[in-house]
């Protein structure tokens, strides 16, 4: 891929954060909560010239709340956090990339973070498990596409932020044990309620999409475990992205040796060749289909030995880690 365009861009960002806890037991309700203050100052320069535009500073409070109770013999956790999500620093950028004579794709530097409220419910009794989530977006930012403004034959991926929308996922997770035989089911549904104004009309990209997991294991005689794994998805739409369906099936068998130090674990993934990364991306006039068919069976045979390591005595959780994946 080549540049369609002259470009020099740079983006620095700084950002302190401090976060307070709380946990108390009242009877048999277990309560947590917390809140957790933010400041980032982010500045963009263009050709070396700081751009006041594209350069802002955030300060935000981000609250946590989590109940535990019992009801009966099914334990219940009801939750409420707010969280931020912010674009990549290649979503930021204004550099405009060739992809081929028809599309080019580029960043957008006004991005605005997204703003998440997330109200959580989880249900469970022995092997029953049932979740609920409802997500609150602000200023989501989202892929779409739009013409060139030199060309209108040429069709530019770029982002941008929609004010507000809202998902809501249901699920429900069965891990029952039946002699040697351990299955895990999962069936789950995500609808979305994305409505963006399109050449003054409102369009809807509310199509739901379904979840189903069935894996299997068999805990056999001299401990080897045969796995046995199957998923399927149905199409629906993510953002304005319309993804199709897909699904397929895995096949492992592991064993293990000297207490476990010594492991053998050989794989076969997606056995019927059957999954897909196809979507579709229609935004005003534009349509555009990508139907992917890649090569993804898979033969795997890892070997691995335990040494005698000594255990690190760091308890962080790697506080830059969301900020490396950003880049």
């Amino acid at each position: 891929m080549k540049s369609c365009c002259n470009t020099d861009n740079r983006t620095t960002e700084g950002n302190i954060a401090g976060f307070l806890a709380y946990r108390t037991d009242i009877a048999k309700i277990h309560i947590n909560g917390g809140a957790r203050l933010e400041h980032v100052s982010f500045r963009y320069y263009d050709h070396g010239i700081y751009m006041p535009t594209q350069s802002r500073s955030y300060n935000n409070l981000f609250p946590d709340l989590s109940v535990s109770f019992p009801i009966k013999n099914v334990r219940a956790d009801l939750s409420y956090t707010a969280k931020t999500r912010r674009p990549t620093y290649t979503m930021l950028s204004n550099n405009l990339q060739y992809n081929d004579r028809y599309t080019y794709q580029g960043g957008n530097p006004l991005l605005q973070p997204s703003i998440i409220h997330t109200i959580g419910l989880n249900l469970s009794y022995r092997w029953i498990n049932f979740s609920a989530n409802w997500n609150q977006y602000h200023n989501l930012f989202y892929q779409y596409i739009e013409p060139y403004e030199n060309n209108s034959d040429i069709t530019v991926f770029t982002f941008k932020n929609l004010s507000h929308s809202q998902v809501l996922y249901t699920g429900c997770t069965l891990t029952p044990k039946v002699g040697l035989w351990q299955p895990m089911v999962d069936v789950g549904i995500q609808k979305q309620f994305f409505h963006v104004m399109e050449n003054g009309s409102l369009r809807k990209y509310d199509h739901p999409i379904a979840f189903f997991t069935f894996n299997n294991a068999f805990q056999l005689p001299k401990d080897f475990i045969i796995n046995v794994d199957m998923d399927y998805t149905t199409s629906g739409n993510s953002t304005a992205i319309k993804w199709e369906r897909s699904g397929g099936a895995n096949v492992g068998i592991y064993k293990g040796i000297l207490k476990d130090r010594l492991t053998f674990n050989i794989q076969i993934n997606d056995i019927f060749s059957s999954y897909r990364n196809s979507n579709r991306l229609h935004y005003g006039n534009r349509d555009i289909y990508k139907w992917n068919r890649s090569d993804s069976r898979q033969l795997l045979l890892t070997v691995r030995y335990k040494f005698n390591s000594a255990k690190s005595k760091y308890k962080g959780t790697g506080a830059g880690n969301e900020e490396k994946s950003r880049l």
